[in-house]
């Protein structure tokens, strides 16, 4: 029998001439990772920040997606600019996914609020592993043959580019964000002896929003709203977090609201080492057809954030008497 993973390949991604993905990994904790949405946010509060994330969604169920992501970014010390890279390696059963992007944003300081436009453009290398699909006419007793042309029987690569942009507005306690993603819409082709396949980066956007409601006793309550869609299918998810001294934080979040969209109920916790550092935990539940297949899903990222004007900042000069 087949996994869930090989069917999604087979159906989605091979079965017809033109196969479009969206290449929209999803990821709970979105408003610590802005950076994997929308290139606007590279470089923003003037810090330098880095991290990783991994996510394995569906634990359970053979060829489930998993994720993983390193992104680095920092704002310039002219033209108000911040730059940042990005590294993202995603499975979907038998497919694999790799990219790097590089992404420029520009800052506009208002006083009250800031504004934030940014871009980002790399590469994508899909690959598929058509030994570990099968076919239902497909001859397997002696080799592999599966009598489907748009199949490959072997490892089968393909690499392709794109590009993004957003804008990302901020204040005290707001933010408010929008990205296209795929703008290009570029084609990954895959070629082997006589036959072509060929999976479409679809476009989507992102619009992402948080606020933060501040308290005595040193409690903020931070809803965010994240919400992504190519035109066809979108998805949806809210969350509300209550963080204690800008250091432990917990939370709730709901992915999907109607019936077709229901996806996971999500719960978070997580912490600052030595100010600089955090860690975050998330948990998915899973609220689909899925949930009776899977034990859920976990997402663990780390990051490092430092305020660029700290690490620039010039020290106290001690003169030592023995260079005097």
């Amino acid at each position: 029998m087949r996994s869930l993973g090989q069917h999604i390949v087979l159906v989605f991604s091979l079965a017809v001439h033109y196969a479009m993905a969206q290449n929209a990994p999803v990821f709970s904790n979105f408003m610590h990772l802005k950076t994997l949405h929308n290139p606007a946010a590279s470089g923003a509060d003037g810090a330098l920040e880095v991290f990783a994330v991994y996510r394995t969604q569906w634990v359970g169920i053979q060829g489930s997606p998993s994720v993983q992501a390193l992104s680095l970014s920092s704002p310039l010390t002219v033209a108000n600019s911040s730059v940042g890279v990005l590294a993202v390696n995603e499975f979907q059963g038998e497919e694999r996914i790799t990219s790097a992007f590089i992404s420029y944003a520009y800052e506009q300081d208002f006083r009250s609020w800031i504004l934030r436009a940014g871009i980002s453009g790399g590469i994508m290398q899909r690959a598929i592993d058509g030994a570990r699909l099968k076919a239902p006419e497909g001859r397997y007793d002696q080799g592999i043959v599966h009598n489907d042309v748009y199949i490959p029987e072997l490892l089968s690569s393909a690499l392709t580019g794109d590009i993004s942009s957003g804008i990302l507005i901020q204040t005290k306690n707001l933010y408010a964000g929008f990205s296209a993603n795929n703008l290009l819409e570029t084609k990954a082709r895959f070629e082997w002896n006589a036959y072509r396949t060929e999976i479409k980066n679809t476009r989507y956007i992102t619009a992402m929003a948080g606020y933060q409601f501040r308290f005595k006793g040193k409690l903020t309550l931070a809803p965010n709203v994240i919400m992504l869609s190519d035109f066809n299918n979108t998805q949806a998810e809210v969350n509300v977090i209550l963080q204690y001294k800008d250091n432990i934080y917990g939370g709730l979040s709901l992915r999907g609201f109607t019936k077709s969209q229901n996806d996971a109920l999500v719960v978070m916790a997580g912490f600052k080492l030595l100010k600089r550092i955090m860690i975050g935990y998330s948990y998915d539940f899973s609220l689909s057809a899925l949930n009776a297949v899977n034990t859920g899903s976990h997402e663990l990222f780390v990051g490092y954030r430092v305020n660029v004007k700290e690490l620039l900042k010039k020290g106290k000069i001690i003169y030592s008497p023995r260079f005097l």
